[in-house]
């Protein structure tokens, strides 16, 4: 995922499935399977979907995405975000 933001704003969210397990070990494996992990997978696409949905309803919060992304310097440092982009937004405020 490092690579991939160093080329294009983005996203990478965790997200929990309800154990203690590590990921990368036989524990988080037996923990992606089951209902727990399904809602888990269902909730983050959601999330993404309503990131997109977002960013495609308010032109300026895509604007400012871009902007942000096109101003880093070399070496992929991050730029900090205004507080509009960082404020959490409710899937209420999705236009449907």
């Amino acid at each position: 995922m490092g690579n991939v933001s160093q080329v294009m704003p983005s996203p990478h969210p965790t997200i929990g499935l309800g154990g203690t397990a590590l990921p990368h070990t036989s524990g988080f494996t037996a923990a992606t399977v089951g209902p727990t992990a399904d809602r888990a997978v269902l909730d983050a696409a959601l999330a993404l979907a309503r990131t997109a949905a977002d960013l495609a309803a308010y032109p300026g919060r895509r604007a400012e995405v871009i902007r942000a992304h096109r101003a880093r310097p070399a070496g992929g440092e991050a730029v900090p975000a205004t507080e509009g982009a960082r404020e959490a937004r409710s899937a209420s405020e999705v236009p449907a």
